[in-house]
């Protein structure tokens, strides 16, 4: 029996979410951040380039301005949108929305739907090879496709999935022995977003106590040659202001956790406070995943996701950080019964989380993620139901502990899981 017959249904059904996500696109043209970063891009490409913490993000969709001028040589689009879609200037009433601004829209979230389906396409074979089974192979990629805390977070930021997916394809290639190569795409995804450098240290440890100091050696030249000429290219163009820029967004608030009053020389401006306690935890976690017999005998991802899933759980973030961790959290969610069920748990309450301390971003007039053009009552009665619950900081400060408790929960099990492997094999037990 061939796999289109014996998983058809689950074929069918990624088909439809995807179609969803395409439609969904294009029927709402700002979605959150999206239309910032679009600028950015054409700002880029008319010579007006831009530096700083988002230069990465802005030359993705530069390239993709780039490809929309050569077809349609229309560079009204991104004017007109704006103009249609500024509160101050429409108002409350009904906006016509032409068809060829519906064709832009979609147009330049094709990074964002190209991310999201080479995720999918990576889940899958990560899956195929670490479990040998396409059933659950294909329940990863349905429980990342299926999940509304994943659409609406690459919708209303734009940029997140892009770290994601390298964090996903570096921490495999880590996973599989190829160092230079999973060194090179996390480099890359920090170039992106600094997501990669909450966890790259993890694996300097590992490889001091595992004493494989050929691979420290090049997973630290290999780290240092990319960001280097990042760093340089940014600072001969832009400056070395842009530099402490770069520093203090977060997530650059986990150096000022967890080297304590060094951070704060390091990053002055996050504004966040300190937690001495982080560097016991991050530092008792580091040495509980890179234990030789636990390093040896780790699922693909575990050491990254504990770490992910503690920074999140103490630390004041933005919250479609969260997406960062989500590709590691599926791909070992979706080889057990307890972690789908955890998984589920906290995206859902990430989500209800997410709404409801970005409800400007989901409901704002005009530049929601939910705005549909000629749909304006509905999206004001949104509007302002999301408005009223943001104003209840009680609501929001439940919401926030909840997401973080979940996330305590996953830690546990991570390591509890890590621990009864360190056991088995201490007592000489076959590797499970």
């Amino acid at each position: 029996m061939t796999i289109s017959k014996r998983y058809g249904p689950q074929i069918v059904m990624l088909s439809v979410l995807i179609a969803v996500r395409v439609l969904f696109a294009g029927l709402t043209p700002f979605s959150g951040d999206f239309m910032n970063w679009v600028s950015m891009g054409a700002r880029t490409v008319s010579g007006e380039r831009y530096f700083g913490v988002y230069t990465g993000p802005a030359y993705i969709y530069a390239a993709f301005y780039f490809l929309w001028l050569l077809i349609t040589q229309d560079s009204g689009a991104l004017i007109r949108v704006w103009d249609l879609f500024s509160f101050e200037v429409v108002g409350p009433k009904v906006v016509p929305f032409p068809f060829e601004l519906f064709a832009f829209s979609l147009f330049m979230k094709i990074p964002l739907l190209l991310a999201d389906t080479s995720t999918m396409i990576a889940l899958f074979f990560i899956m195929r090879s670490v479990t040998k089974s396409v059933a659950k192979s294909l329940a990863a990629v349905l429980l990342w496709a299926s999940s509304p805390y994943v659409f609406l977070a690459e919708l209303s930021n734009g940029v997140d999935i892009f770290p994601a997916l390298l964090i996903l394809l570096g921490v495999y290639s880590i996973y599989r022995s190829k160092i230079k190569l999973g060194s090179s795409l996390l480099a890359t995804g920090s170039l992106v977003r600094l997501a990669p450098l909450l966890f790259t240290w993890i694996y300097i440890v590992a490889f001091v106590r595992m004493r494989q100091f050929k691979q420290l050696i090049d997973f630290l030249a290999i780290q240092l040659l990319i960001l280097a000429a990042g760093i340089l290219y940014v600072t001969i163009t832009a400056g070395q202001e842009t530099i402490f820029q770069l520093l203090a967004e977060r997530p650059g608030i986990i150096i000022t956790e967890t080297v304590s009053s060094i951070g704060l020389l390091l990053v002055p401006r996050t504004g966040s406070s300190i937690l001495p306690l982080s560097i016991i935890a991050y530092g008792l976690l580091a040495y509980l995943f890179t234990k030789p017999s636990v390093w040896k005998n780790r699922m693909m991802g575990s050491e990254v996701l504990v770490f992910f899933a503690a920074y999140f759980a103490t630390s004041s973030f933005f919250p479609v950080f969260f997406l960062w961790m989500l590709p590691l959290f599926v791909v070992y969610s979706a080889r057990t019964s307890f972690g789908i069920r955890s998984f589920c748990l906290s995206t859902i309450l990430g989500l209800a989380f997410f709404v409801v301390d970005e409800s400007k971003v989901f409901a704002g007039w005009g530049k929601a993620v939910f705005f549909v053009p000629n749909m304006n009552d509905a999206m004001m009665t949104l509007s302002w139901s999301l408005y009223g619950l943001d104003s209840l900081t009680f609501i929001l400060g439940i919401l926030r502990s909840l997401f973080a408790a979940s996330l305590v929960l996953v830690v546990f099990w991570l390591l509890k899981d890590r621990i009864a492997i360190a056991r088995r094999h201490d007592l000489g037990s076959p590797k499970p």
